[in-house]
């Protein structure tokens, strides 16, 4: 199935797309806190004039800081040579820093095991949190950075002891690597949800979809109207499977899990996720629900949402992915378009309870520096730097006095002022050409990209027709919920119990599938029972209970 791969490889994607952010593009999030009006922003003089910039950078050493930096994908196979972007460049000469990539050839693991084995490792690396950053930490490889955090501002200012506590390693309990997006409860990041097609939904009335009933309702009225149509499509069953219950959260069916009473259990043994599955067949065996789409490419489903045959989904990506579908359907049929909608529940349950979106403070990926590297310290300041306010603007827009001037003051962070003629006026080919150019901002910060992305949708909001950015935004955020806790729970994939719930994995989305295109509800559950019976063959209930003890070591180390 690969499921894993495509998750991450969509965060890769979706780390991509809010770099390349222009303006609001539908893209810009509201934060918790009341938002003042970008016209009230302060402008404050550039940045060498400002006492308003209280972020002071650190000094530039007298040496150049040169170090090897390895991008652990498969797909991380180029970046910009340093200095060869107006980015980089800058960087190279007002921060004396200098940054050879190290590519994994497309093919990360053997890459990282050849360095490992040869000796020859990189300064810094970039890799997912989890068991393979565990095996690196129980080899001695990485450095540990707890020393570094209260010496340098940017970092400690955005990433607080909680955040810092819930990185730490199950290993030994140190700190390890920078995170990338990481938040906190104020600025939570979500797209996940449910999704209309706009044109259809409005010639339908608009109908009220609040629960599942009234969606079943909705689909039968759109396959009558148009026979030619699926009406459904689920392109991410853990999201649908949401609904059926409170208090759930959606990572964990990745896990084949799912809680009851504060414990881990098999989502095999959640009468929740049953009726989810159930509920699906049912829609399937009555022509609401295709086969095709579990077997389509993402390509092929961009297809089918480019040419409006996609009444109502619940698809992958609620943000930037759906906005180029929305964008692609509009550019055939101008009147067409997709819309977020607040998810509809299960009839009884209390909408307040039910989660649909998820998102980690710590955020996605870390940047680690190892043994190898002769200043450690350097480059955690480095990296402290650029995931600060400074850092984060000019990765986004250039150095100062290119595309822009000023400084302001929104929100209680700096900001890049965008509401000058310096900005509008840009030659755009020749910025998209500097964004596309500069490949490396591995440590955004997802506190103040939030602010940024606010401050950007109110300076210019999206026309008539253009994806509703801020709307989905404002639902799918409102319905999401922080999944920190289970964060690196899973088994170390070189031990039984890991190469077990690989196996369990592997059979338990065959089964939910096959039983999803079940020819009767009857053959359905029986293929739920039989899958039921596999896992606990392979080894489930030893899986489950790693799985609870590493969960309890996690809440332990996050509330230290």
């Amino acid at each position: 199935m690969h499921i894993k791969a495509r998750r991450l490889y969509s965060l890769f994607l979706l780390l991509l797309c809010f770099t390349l952010l222009v303006s609001a593009c539908g893209s810009a999030s509201a934060p918790a806190a009341s938002a003042s009006s970008a016209a009230a922003s302060t402008t404050v003089a550039p940045e060498s004039e400002s006492a308003a910039a209280s972020e002071t950078p650190a000094p530039v050493a007298k040496e150049k800081l040169h170090f090897t930096w390895y991008v652990h994908y498969d797909w991380a196979t180029y970046m910009t040579p340093w200095g060869e972007d107006p980015v980089s460049k800058w960087m190279d000469e007002n921060k004396n820093v200098e940054i050879e990539w190290i590519m994994s050839g497309g093919s990360a693991q053997s890459k990282l095991s050849t360095m490992i084995a040869s000796g020859e490792l990189p300064d810094a690396m970039t890799l997912d949190r989890g068991a393979e950053l565990e095996s690196l930490i129980s080899q001695g490889i990485l450095v540990p950075l707890d020393d570094y955090y209260g010496k340098y501002p940017y970092f400690q200012k955005y990433g607080a002891a909680k955040l810092v506590n819930a990185l730490r390693s199950s290993t030994d309990q140190k700190w390890y690597g920078m995170p990338s997006w990481y938040t906190n409860e104020q600025y939570p990041l979500g797209n996940h949800g449910f999704v209309v097609d706009k044109k259809l939904y409005d010639a339908a009335g608009r109908p009220e979809l609040k629960t599942l009933d009234q969606v079943y309702d909705y689909l039968k009225q759109v396959k009558a109207a148009h026979p030619d149509v699926t009406p459904m499509l689920i392109e991410d069953f853990s999201i649908f499977t949401s609904v059926f219950g409170e208090g759930r959260v959606r990572d964990l069916i990745w896990m084949a899990a799912s809680t009851k009473g504060g414990q881990l259990v098999s989502a095999l043994d959640d009468p929740e996720f049953t009726e989810a599955v159930l509920w699906a067949n049912k829609l399937y065996r009555e022509g609401l629900l295709s086969a095709e789409d579990f077997a389509n490419t993402a390509e092929q489903r961009d297809e089918k949402f480019a040419n409006g045959k996609v009444p109502f989904s619940v698809p992958g990506d609620c943000g930037n992915g759906l906005k180029k579908r929305h964008d692609a359907y509009r550019a055939v049929d101008p009147a067409g378009g997709y819309e977020v909608i607040s998810s509809p529940v299960k009839s009884g349950l209390d909408k307040s309870k039910v989660t649909v979106s998820s998102y980690a403070t710590v955020g996605w990926n870390v940047t680690t520096i190892t043994q190898s590297a002769k200043e450690p310290e350097r480059i955690y300041e480095f990296l402290d730097w650029l995931t600060g306010e400074e850092g984060q603007a000019i990765s986004l827009y250039g150095p100062q006095g290119t595309y822009w001037d000023n400084w302001i003051d929104f929100e209680g962070m700096k900001m890049i002022d965008l509401d000058q003629p310096k900005f509008k006026d840009r030659n755009k080919e020749e910025f998209d050409k500097m964004r596309n150019g500069f490949t490396f901002n591995w440590v955004p910060n997802g506190i103040w990209q939030s602010v940024e992305s606010w401050y950007n949708y109110k300076l210019s909001p999206p026309a008539a027709g253009e994806f509703p950015g801020q709307d989905y935004i404002r639902i799918s955020r409102s319905e999401a919920v922080a999944t920190d806790e289970y964060a690196g729970i899973e088994p170390d994939p070189t031990t039984a119990e890991g190469i077990a719930f690989s196996s369990i994995k592997e059979t338990f989305n065959k089964t939910w599938m096959q039983a999803i295109l079940a020819k009767t509800e009857a053959e359905a559950k029986a293929l739920l029972e039989k899958g039921k019976a596999d896992v606990d063959k392979i080894g489930m209930p030893g899986v489950m209970k790693l799985l609870n003890e590493n969960h309890a070591k996690r809440l332990e180390l996050m509330n230290r």
